[in-house]
């Protein structure tokens, strides 16, 4: 056979379905015809190993399922939307998020269920609730979100985690910003506590250090400043305002410099914190934590068998500490809500009770009442009176729960798994929540007007500052005519007194100085001569020193002229 017809029927072979076949019986093959075996496509062995690796992933999947019975006796919580029940032609019938994924499960393991539902609807413990349930082994299972409670490991079984829950916090909208008045606003408490004690410390170390520097260092003229004059440049600086202190020494100096950088830094940090404040609207709650809640004695309420009943009466839960003494002080009560409605529950946070739920419970509570409030007619700033605490109380994860010895969780597990990695739990746990925030903290205005509210804290400054210098002055009042008169009373004056007669008397508005006969009286330090004049020295309260020149006997005959 030529060279181009063996290719045409290579071709061909190529072609057609049955390639090694035509290959085969044409001259293509050099061969044996008849040694060669012909065997059907669908027996190959590609499909013998595709057909026994499937085998043997049935083979696993069967083994798996052959621990579980065809009917289970399982338990729920009223815990709508994750979790109940109600009764369809006499029968209970689960609903909400658990039984949805509870029923994918069903249908792809071939089993029944029947619900026993405990006398009290919560967790509870080895004797009550769901759990004495699974530990007196009365069910094989709770189908419900069920908080991972590290301390009930060694007592039920969970299975694989379903989601991660955060419990928060819905209230009643504030109309004014819990960041502080405006004059305290720029600086947190503990900022303010701290530049007091400085403004507090500062004078007396000034003080201090100047003082050990007069002591050590008596060289030269250096100035010893009093603690009231310390204290009062402190005070000066912390208001901008300049002194007439002029320190000569070096260290002294650098004192005052340093005290003068931290108030620079200090007020140019509080003018900018100021100006953002009054001009940006940012919106903080009084609220932000747990311990906030505690701490301010602030009335709460939560539902009655939620998980976070358990977790915060649970002892052992050292992250909810607070919120127990505040139950046990009677600020937060648990409450039977299951069968009330959304606006029951609103009624009770808009009397300023905090709303302690579930995230996703809240924010649809939340969106209901928006659109609730749209429907009728409301206007857009007053729809959002309800707001939700960014933060959260505690977040935990959740899941299904076993009995400790069950032989069911292998199977169940693998399937939620299955389920949780594909995103259909979650997906069904959200489906419900709008797709964007509804009412949040700052509400996005755009215009922030100056209100009296923000000068609050400048009027009782002002009033403040009034009070306490007339209460200043009435004791100055007080001292100068009680005590201070007394004292000078019995006080014999240092300087003659100048006496003056009678007729003379008009002719003077106040009085003349001391004459200067009588000078050398006082008993100055020194007198010293001075480009050819004499001069007293003389040493000031202050330490300053002061030259009064010594007047020339014929300055005797001008003593009162002019």
């Amino acid at each position: 056979m030529g060279g181009i017809n063996k290719l045409l029927i290579t071709i061909a072979c190529i072609i057609l379905p049955n390639a090694i076949d035509c290959a085969i019986r044409s001259d293509l093959f050099s061969g044996p015809k008849d040694e060669v075996e012909f065997v059907n496509p669908s027996e190959s062995e590609v499909d013998v190993v595709g057909r026994g690796a499937a085998t043997e992933a049935d083979d696993m999947n069967q083994t798996v399922d052959t621990n579980m019975p065809s009917e289970l006796l399982i338990t729920t919580l009223q815990d709508m939307p994750f979790s109940g029940t109600i009764m369809e032609n006499g029968t209970l019938v689960g609903v909400g998020y658990a039984f949805y994924i509870f029923e994918l499960l069903r249908s792809k393991m071939n089993f029944t269920y029947k619900i026993v539902l405990p006398k009290e609807s919560v967790l509870g413990d080895v004797k009550t609730g769901i759990f004495g349930q699974l530990v007196r082994k009365e069910v094989d299972m709770a189908v419900a979100f069920v908080p991972v409670v590290p301390e009930f490991r060694n007592l039920i079984k969970y299975s694989t985690e379903l989601d991660e829950a955060e419990w928060t916090i819905l209230m009643k909208r504030p109309g004014e910003s819990a960041t502080g008045s405006g004059l305290l606003a720029p600086f947190d408490t503990q900022v303010w506590i701290l530049i007091v004690i400085s403004v507090l410390a500062a004078g007396p170390t000034l003080y201090f250090l100047i003082l050990v520097r007069f002591l050590l260092c008596r060289d030269g003229e250096p100035r010893k400043y009093s603690l009231a004059t310390c204290m009062w440049f402190v005070y000066g600086a912390l208001l901008k305002q300049g002194s007439t202190l002029s320190p000569v020494t070096d260290s002294a100096r650098l004192l005052f410099a340093t005290w003068w950088l931290f108030i620079t830094v200090l007020t140019s940090f509080y003018t900018a914190n100021l100006t953002a404040f009054l001009t940006l609207s940012q919106f903080t709650l009084p609220i932000g934590s747990a311990s906030d809640l505690a701490n301010k004695h602030q009335q709460w309420i939560a539902e009655k068998g939620n998980a976070i009943e358990k977790m915060i009466t649970q002892k052992d839960n050292d992250e909810l500490t607070m919120l127990r003494r505040s139950v046990e002080k009677g600020y937060g009560i648990f409450l039977n809500l299951a069968n009330k409605d959304d606006k029951y529950i609103l009624d009770l946070v808009s009397s300023n009770k905090m709303y302690l739920r579930e995230r996703s419970i809240v924010t649809s509570l939340l969106f209901n009442d928006y659109m609730n409030k749209t429907r009728d007619g409301v206007l857009e700033s007053k729809r959002c009176t309800f707001v939700i605490m960014p933060g959260s109380i505690i977040t935990k994860s959740q899941a299904f729960a076993f009995q400790l010895n069950t032989t069911i969780d292998a199977a169940i597990n693998k399937r939620l798994l299955a389920l949780v990695e594909t995103g259909i739990i979650s997906f069904k746990t959200s489906e419900h929540l709008p797709g964007t925030e509804i009412c949040p903290l700052n509400l996005g205005s755009t215009e922030r007007q100056l209100r009296n509210s923000d000068l609050v804290m400048t009027y009782k400054g002002v009033g403040i500052g009034f009070v306490v210098a007339l209460t200043a002055f009435t004791v100055e009042v007080i001292y100068r005519l009680v005590i201070k008169r007394e004292k000078l009373r019995n006080q014999e004056p240092e300087l003659p007194a100048y006496r003056i007669n009678v007729a003379e008397k008009s002719n003077f508005q106040r009085s003349p100085p001391p004459l200067y006969q009588n000078i050398h009286i006082q008993d100055y330090s020194k007198k010293q001569s001075i480009n050819g004049r004499d001069y007293y020295i003389v040493r000031e309260k202050d330490g300053e020193k002061r030259l009064v020149p010594v007047r020339a006997p014929s300055a005797f005959l001008f003593q009162y002229a002019a």
